[in-house]
């Protein structure tokens, strides 16, 4: 998707425009706060990722691509926060990985961007703070009313809540390596 100049200008100068727009357009959402992760102009088949996380219709989607096509980035980095703060309105996500150390590297990533991404705290104030549950497997943002939780594949789920939500947006990522898509049962 390419973005009109005039139109970036009036969403960098107007606030609540941005705030609105960014919160029902994943794509422009990721285009304005997440930008030290563009390095290249968005590819179509990306606009494609973005479009098809976007759409609340999809109950299921399974993306394939290559290596550094920015599945990770999209998908359990920029999903899960535009989730809980855009028209989505998730108040329970789930992040699954195939170990702990990579579960815990996906929640260390958005917490890195909910405290320091200037213009995101700009827009949408502090997602932190010093009460709120914060560790290395859980984020609770109470301003919105959502828990972030990341689990390894190994880990059992049944009965997870956060207050009377069931996980209500699922992300697996990076569940098989080769080792474990060796076997037929590992596949």
């Amino acid at each position: 998707m390419v973005i009109q100049s005039n139109l970036i200008k009036h969403l960098m100068s107007d606030r609540r425009v941005r705030i609105e727009a960014t919160r029902r357009d994943l794509s422009l959402f990721f285009s304005f706060y997440f930008t030290k992760y563009i390095k290249y102009e968005i590819a179509p088949f990306q606009n494609e990722i973005l479009r098809l996380l976007q759409d609340s219709r999809n109950k299921q989607i399974v993306i394939t691509a290559f290596r550094n096509s920015a599945k990770s980035t999209f998908c359990s980095l920029v999903l899960p926060i535009w989730s809980v703060v855009g028209i989505h309105n998730k108040r329970n996500i789930l992040l699954v990985s195939q170990t702990d150390p990579k579960a815990e590297q996906l929640l260390i990533d958005i917490r890195r961007m909910l405290v320091s991404q200037k213009l995101l705290l700009d827009d949408h104030g502090t997602f932190y703070s010093s009460s709120d549950e914060w560790n290395k497997r859980t984020l609770v943002i109470p301003k919105y009313g959502a828990r972030i939780t990341a689990v390894s594949i190994g880990e059992s789920i049944r009965g997870m809540r956060h207050e009377e939500s069931r996980p209500d947006l699922i992300i697996y990522d990076d569940i098989e390596d080769v080792q474990s898509a060796k076997t037929q049962e590992g596949r």
